[in-house]
């Protein structure tokens, strides 16, 4: 890095970063195979591409930065070749017929800094990449912090663990629906929180409706038995779906990931799935798991 080079206001995402650079030197299409080939690149030889996938759809979600998590960028970190990575800037550079292309990248990147040449670029976008993904392995997660650590205690543990077991027997209970008072939910937050899956829509409309003042004074009561916060709880719940996002391909899958993790933390048997995907729903509808589209 340039001695006048200055990254602590760093603005480049990961995302931008790729899509810029490949809109400059390659103008593929979709970003997708530039954004392979650029990985491929810049992590040591004989280390699996971590974003590569059978799944063409899974490889074109990180060039969405929600979808680039900070376990991706911190492997890549860890593996990085920024030899490798320079060298093969500069055969893009060298095949390149235009040179404002060149100057293009100069002037995007570093339009501050006059000591970022041709002779330098590609080492600097190098850096410049290094420190993109210091940035998003440090990134601060916007909800905020509750008095608890991030790790859950041993102790703690297995109160969230039965706390999670007796919410689901709760409603696996309820034998009848004359016992529950229908939730006056958003039957349009609801569509605009999964929009793109009809079914899955209407069976969380459905579980929410019915089921989220059970499973909410489940919650208040064990509040007064002084059970860890519920708000400790949901915590856990969403960083559960924040990691699966990362993952997973679509919206049921997450579903039924979240349905799984339920089952496997309280330790029961698979006849509990359906009650599980109601405690997942509650938390659907608690903005926990899934987000809203944007419009």
């Amino acid at each position: 890095m340039s001695e006048n080079q200055n990254y602590s206001e760093l603005k480049w995402s990961f995302a931008d970063f790729i899509k810029r650079l490949d809109s400059i030197l390659v103008k593929d299409s979709s970003g997708v195979d530039f954004m392979l080939e650029f990985i491929d690149n810049c992590i040591k030889d004989g280390v699996d591409n971590p974003l590569r996938s059978k799944n063409r759809s899974n490889e074109t979600r990180y060039l969405n930065d929600e979808k680039f998590s900070k376990k991706k960028a911190e492997f890549i970190k860890n593996n990085f070749n920024l030899k490798k990575l320079s060298d093969y800037l500069e055969s893009i550079f060298d095949n390149n017929d235009n040179d404002d292309n060149v100057n293009d990248l100069c002037e995007e990147f570093f339009p501050n800094n006059q000591n970022v040449t041709y002779k330098n670029l590609a080492e600097e976008l190098t850096k410049l990449f290094l420190e993109i993904l210091r940035k998003r392995i440090e990134e601060i997660d916007p909800r905020p912090r509750e008095k608890y650590e991030v790790f859950i205690p041993l102790g703690e543990e297995k109160v969230f663990e039965n706390k999670i077991k007796e919410t689901v027997k709760a409603i696996y209970a309820i034998a009848s629906s004359d016992e529950l008072k229908d939730h006056p939910i958003s039957a349009t937050y609801i569509k605009k929180k999964i929009p793109d899956d009809f079914l899955l829509q209407d069976d969380v409309q459905h579980k929410v409706t019915k089921f989220f003042n059970k499973i909410n004074q489940y919650f208040v009561d064990e509040q007064r038995e002084g059970a860890i916060p519920a708000d400790f709880v949901t915590k856990q719940v969403h960083e559960q779906y924040v990691a699966l996002k990362a993952t997973c391909c679509s919206k049921q899958e997450i579903f039924n990931e979240m349905t799984s993790f339920f089952l496997t933390k309280a330790k029961l048997p698979t006849g509990y799935n359906r009650a599980a995907q109601c405690v997942v729903a509650y938390f659907i509808q608690l903005c926990e798991v899934f987000d809203v589209s944007a419009e």
